[in-house]
């Protein structure tokens, strides 16, 4: 057994981009050490900040951690690991050394199979037949100086990463790290445990500076590996900054909100590679989804303008009929549904008079015409005298190019008694029209605009305009659909009234959540991750379990890293709800942001977690939250199962079937005789074996690691 220390250097940072700098602090940092001869450096690790570390211009962490694979692609001895950047949230530099250790230390005494990052140090480490390794931090003087900025460092962990730790401070050319460690009681003190290293090639490259010179488009080879430059002009990580212009445009949200614009820029925009255009955006000091006007849509291919068929081509010739002109007395006109409707407002309600809305010039004509025209028909009509409740109208364009004027009685809505009547589900449609072979689909045409008003209600449906107020006779108003439904339709006809557009959204709400583990996304996961965008509008927050919440599942050493499950989570999403906006973080106990996020209204359970969604509630209650509303799916049945699966469709059957020979819970035989038995384990990497070694430990068996006891028995003097 080796007398020296055995260390593995540590070396955190965002590495955004990762430089040869870096590699070679290692490189620097091992020779000083093996000179003194006191130490054996078994290994080196790059450790990549948490994204929640927020600096700027900060590269997402799958990318970070994928240039950091390939910089030490070449290196036999330097790995990347993906602790950090795994994590809930950014980890203290001490909270990291004290986990690699920790654990580098965990693997020495177990027969654990250690992760890529570490097979090296580990390997090395039974090699030499260490017993403990030490870890050290190795970085630039600049970390080193760092210490003295007020309120960025706490006092107890520069004493435990000089003094436990202990670091290998590269200076860069200028520095002089001797003077402040003098300068410093706290480094003074534990001196011996800093080794300084003097790179006399003088080395300022830094990835700053590296990130400036590509966002210029200069080259910057032989500075940083070409792999690396490669995937950064593949992935387009660091383009060139746009020039922000100053603007007195004013964009003002549907609510009325004042939205702040930073100012305005001009972006080259591509599609599918043929078409490339220059477009103006508007940059907005705020989180919102990006925007594409209808103009630079239908430049750019993404909206198709359809010119109206003239004429039909087929087989068999076909003969139209005049049935509009022969039945001129249903086809003209709009129509009027007999009776009159009541619109109620509450007693105590406060009248609301809202703005006129801006109508864009080129519109106004058309906008005119279109009043003109339902004043006609007898829909609306002009009114002079003043009015309690005036509402705003909004003009939107329908895909035919004719436009429609849309009411916004949100203030109004508040105000009204809702007709209280049972709405059709789709199955209720759906069972109504078993038996029957023979269907006419009937577009109910302006349906609304059928039912008049009474002259009380009419009043409160006044809406204003840019060529004064108009009063609507018939109804426009977004709550009466139930009244519209319920209306009896005269004649022995079957009546089948229904608004897939109504199932489909009244029950959405802005903000949702679910959670799971998402191993071994199955056809269940799928069905479950689809329900967000038909129940959430505006975001969807995803926890993935994680550390503690995972180790009590079946063969959970068998689980994908998190990172790679949130990556696939967030894959699926982006291609069934390319417009949904996502956060996906991994959680660490049941809750995770369920029980801290206000905006949270909605969350996805089964049967057997509707108790955990029940719990999620009372700790909302508990905190001064509103509940949120249960969302409960059925489990899917695995019709594959094997005998001792369970019946659900579940990510634990499927780690089982993995392993070839399936885990069966062990049943008493009188055949089997109660003998000693061996039993011998084979499989690779990620096999499972030592999982299923663990569990027969647990149960007292004696556990023989062959490869090791077959290797031992050849060594020379055995």
């Amino acid at each position: 057994m080796s007398s020296k220390l055995h260390v593995a250097l540590v070396a955190v940072g965002t590495f955004n981009p990762p430089t040869n700098a870096h590699l070679r602090i290692f490189e620097l940092a091992k020779d000083h050490l093996h000179k003194l001869g006191s130490f054996s450096v078994l290994g080196g690790i790059i450790s990549p900040v948490h994204d929640a570390y927020g600096k700027k211009d900060l590269a997402p962490a799958v990318h970070r951690l994928e240039m950091c694979q390939r910089s030490v692609s070449s290196s036999s001895w330097i790995s990347v690991s993906d602790w950090e950047v795994t994590r809930p949230g950014w980890s203290r530099t001490r909270t990291t050394l004290n986990f690699y250790e920790s654990y580098l230390n965990s693997l020495l005494s177990s027969n654990e199979i250690p992760p890529m990052w570490a097979s090296h140090i580990v390997g090395s480490a039974k090699e030499e037949e260490a017993e403990k390794l030490n870890v050290k931090l190795v970085c630039g003087a600049d970390l080193l100086e760092s210490f003295a900025i007020p309120n960025l460092w706490l006092d107890e962990d520069i004493d435990h990463i000089v003094g436990h730790h202990g670091m290998v401070v590269i200076s860069r050319a200028g520095s002089c790290p001797e003077k402040f460690i003098y300068d410093s009681d706290a480094l003074t003190q534990n001196k011996n445990n800093i080794f300084l290293v003097t790179e006399w090639i003088t080395n300022e490259i830094s990835s700053t500076k590296i990130r400036r010179a590509l966002q210029r488009k200069e080259s910057v080879k032989y500075l940083i590996q070409d792999s690396v430059i490669d995937y950064v002009n593949e992935n387009r990580l660091l383009k060139p900054k746009p020039q922000l212009n100053k603007t007195s445009q004013i964009l003002v949200a549907y609510g009325g909100t004042r939205i702040p614009i930073a100012g305005v820029c001009s972006l080259n925009c591509r599609h599918k590679g043929i078409i490339n255009k220059k477009f103006s955006f508007f940059v907005v000091d705020t989180h919102l989804n990006p925007i594409l006007g209808y103009k630079a849509s239908a430049e750019m291919g993404f909206v198709k303008v359809a010119s109206p068929i003239s004429s039909i081509s087929t087989k068999k010739s076909v003969q139209k009929k005049p049935i509009p002109k022969e039945f001129d007395d249903v086809f003209a006109g709009i129509g009027k549904l007999p009776g009159k409707v009541e619109i109620h407002v509450e007693k105590n309600a406060i009248p609301f008079i809202n703005p006129v809305w801006r109508i864009p010039f080129a519109s106004n004509e058309r906008v005119k015409s279109e009043l003109e025209r339902l004043e006609k028909l007898d829909i609306i009509e002009r009114v002079v005298a003043p009015t309690e409740w005036v509402n705003s109208i909004v003009a939107v364009e329908k895909s035919d190019g004719s436009l429609r004027l849309c009411l916004d009685p949100r203030e109004l809505n508040k105000s009204i008694q809702k007709p209280y009547y049972p709405m059709p589900t789709f199955e209720d449609i759906a069972a109504k029209m078993h038996g029957h072979n023979k269907f006419s689909k009937l577009d109910a045409t302006s349906g609304y605009l059928m039912l008049a008003l009474t002259e009380k209600s009419s009043l409160v449906t006044t809406f204003n305009t840019p060529f004064g107020s108009v009063l609507i006779e018939k109804c426009h108003e977004c709550s009466i659909f139930a009244t519209f439904e319920k209306l009896e339709i005269n004649g022995d006809v079957e009546r089948l009234v229904g608004n897939l557009d109504e199932f489909q959204y009244n029950n959405k709400v802005n903000h949702g959540v679910l959670g799971g583990t998402f191993d071994s996304i199955h056809v269940g996961h799928k069905l479950l991750l689809s329900e967000a965008p038909l129940r959430c509008s505006n975001s969807l927050t995803v926890g993935i379990t994680d550390g503690s919440m995972i180790e009590g599942k079946t063969l959970f050493e068998l689980i994908r890293p998190v990172n790679e499950r949130i990556e696939y989570v967030k894959k699926f999403l982006k291609l069934i709800a390319p417009s949904l906006c996502t956060k996906i973080v991994p959680i660490y106990d049941p809750f995770g942001p369920s029980i801290s996020d206000p905006n949270l209204e909605w969350i996805v359970v089964s049967n057997e977690t509707l108790k955990e969604g029940q719990r999620v509630n009372e700790k909302r209650l508990q905190k001064g939250l509103s509940p949120l509303k249960l969302h409960r799916i059925s489990l899917i049945e695995d019709t594959n199962k094997e005998l001792g699966d369970e019946d659900k469709m579940s990510s634990s059957s499927l780690r089982k079937k993995k392993l070839g020979n399936r885990i069966k819970p062990f049943q008493m035989s009188d055949n089997v005789p109660i003998y000693q038995h061996v039993i011998g384990l084979t499989g690779g990497i990620a096999s499972g074996q030592s999982a299923i070694a663990k569990r027969l430990e647990n149960l007292g068996a004696g556990i023989v690691e062959c490869d090791t006891f077959g290797h031992r028995a050849y060594l020379p003097g055995t």
